[in-house]
């Protein structure tokens, strides 16, 4: 799978509205696909981790958009 993670960690540098979960050191079921139990409430953990910081990383950016539009805006009126 290692071709398939660079390949979605590529996605997340080229595109910022989007970010990379790993799945490294989870257990698959028997049949390989789908994780266990434990597992998966680990990944659920991983994915809401990175959803926090992304949160905060993505409100960062718009209260800088948003002071930008307001300076852009403010010079325009002069």
């Amino acid at each position: 799978y290692t071709h398939v993670n660079e390949a979605l960690k590529s996605i997340t540098q080229a595109n910022k509205l989007t970010a990379f979960v790993p799945a490294d050191g989870l257990t698959a079921k028997n049949d390989t696909v789908h994780f266990d139990s434990d597992s998966l409430y680990e990944f659920g953990l991983r994915y809401f981790d990175v959803f926090e910081q992304f949160k905060s990383e993505t409100v960062d950016r718009t209260e800088n958009c948003v002071a930008e539009d307001i300076e852009r805006s403010e010079l325009e009126l002069i």
